[in-house]
């Protein structure tokens, strides 16, 4: 079981890195910073970059399926997967915390959604 988890860790990190490497946000968390830490040091609310997200998609039928505050690749952001009507997949868009612009926007297909979901279950279970 250890295996899996760390197994499916290390393949979301690849993902992870490979999508955020070309972020240019406000504000650069300090390594170590702890999760809990993360919201104290957003200036736009999560409300206001999920908006922000919403319009970036431009599509009537979107939902907001998964949304977080994280330290990605040295930069605070917002992610949000939304869901499409009738698309397989999910646009991935990260805000930046700070100034509230989008910072990516990117599909993504049912193999990172899946991924992103078990990495939730395990979170979860630690």
């Amino acid at each position: 079981m250890k295996a899996t988890i760390t197994a499916t860790l290390a393949i979301m990190s690849i993902f992870t890195a490979a999508q955020a490497a070309d972020l240019n946000c406000t504000i650069h968390p300090p390594k170590g910073t702890a999760t809990a830490d993360l919201p104290a040091m957003a200036k736009i609310t999560k409300e206001d970059a999920q908006k922000t997200a919403l319009d970036a998609v431009k599509k009537e039928s979107s939902t907001v399926v998964r949304s977080t505050l994280e330290h990605e690749k040295g930069c605070l952001v917002y992610s949000f997967d939304i869901k499409v009507a009738n698309q397989s997949g999910s646009e991935e868009v990260m805000v930046d915390a700070g100034s509230g612009e989008v910072l990516s926007n990117k599909h993504q297909g049912v193999i990172k959604d899946t991924m992103e979901k078990v990495e939730d279950k395990i979170k979860k279970k630690q």
